[in-house]
């Protein structure tokens, strides 16, 4: 085998290959049983679940406490 054929048979291959591959990817984001899980995912930054990383941390000198922390 000459490299031209090699070139343009791996060429080909690579194509195949990544077309199939974005189909399957974009199946996987449409199928009707994601729907859940990518919703709930896209509201997860929103949901106010009181474990915010600032309240978390402890207040470095000169800063005042987080909301609802006592003083001390």
């Amino acid at each position: 085998m000459e490299f031209e054929t090699i070139n343009r048979l791996a060429k080909e291959f690579a194509l195949v290959w990544f077309f199939l591959l974005f189909v399957g990817i974009v199946l996987w984001a449409f199928w009707p049983g994601n729907r859940k899980r990518f919703e709930q995912a896209g509201r997860m930054a929103l949901d106010d679940d009181g474990n915010d990383v600032q309240a978390s941390r402890e207040p470095q000198a000169g800063e005042t406490p987080a909301r609802g922390r006592p003083e001390g």
